[in-house]
């Protein structure tokens, strides 16, 4: 019989693969799904201290909501444009698929634009954005595990912004039926990411 595995096991056949990849074959498999998301951001040259990775373990869940949350913020704020902006996974099991559903139809209710489709993490995101934000302890590790050893990006939990002063881990609700743990995500990173900017670019009104 084989053997039975969760997305969620440190010792997931996926996990261990990624990690022999990287620095190897990673970058160049993922490259055209790296173009695709990218040749609309490509056309503004922006500053790159302003730029932000958004990663979890399948990207369709947690990041995609936490991209086009900040998305938002930026529009409101008078500041599209101005921030590169992308997510992807810590696995390659999603690669190419839209949001899941749940992840959609939150998104929907907030009239979050949709930009996402999966894509995995590659070797070159650890020197292209400034900061890259897991979203739970295992994906810090799984990020600690792969980022290279001169890696110049600001890596952390998103829960670490969360405007209450206490760090908090956002959970995956890939299992969860319904969408509660969705919208709990969405409110999650939105409050994490309004305090963000807060601090990294206070707005004329603050």
């Amino acid at each position: 019989m084989s053997a039975q595995w969760s997305r969620h096991d440190s010792n997931h056949p996926q996990r261990s693969l990624a990690r022999q990849q990287f620095g190897l074959d990673v970058a160049p498999r993922l490259q055209s799904t790296v173009q695709l998301r990218s040749t609309r951001k490509a056309r503004v040259k922006m500053d790159p201290e302003k730029s932000v990775l958004f990663v979890c373990l399948g990207n369709i869940c947690r990041s995609p909501i936490a991209e086009a949350v900040f998305h938002r913020i930026l529009k409101d704020r008078g500041l599209t444009g101005t921030w590169k902006v992308d997510s992807a996974a810590i696995g390659e099991w999603h690669v190419g698929k839209l949001p899941d559903s749940r992840a959609r139809k939150v998104m929907e209710r907030h009239q979050l634009e949709m930009e996402t489709l999966a894509r995995q993490i590659c070797t070159e995101d650890f020197s292209s954005f400034k900061y890259i934000f897991g979203m739970d302890s295992q994906n810090m590790l799984d990020l600690g595990g792969i980022s290279p050893p001169d890696c110049p990006a600001v890596i952390e939990m998103l829960g670490v912004h969360h405007p209450a002063g206490q760090t908090i881990e956002i959970r995956d609700p890939y299992y969860d039926t319904g969408d509660a743990g969705f919208e709990k995500c969405y409110a999650e990173c939105h409050a994490c990411l309004s305090h963000f900017l807060d601090k990294i670019q206070p707005s004329k009104s603050n």
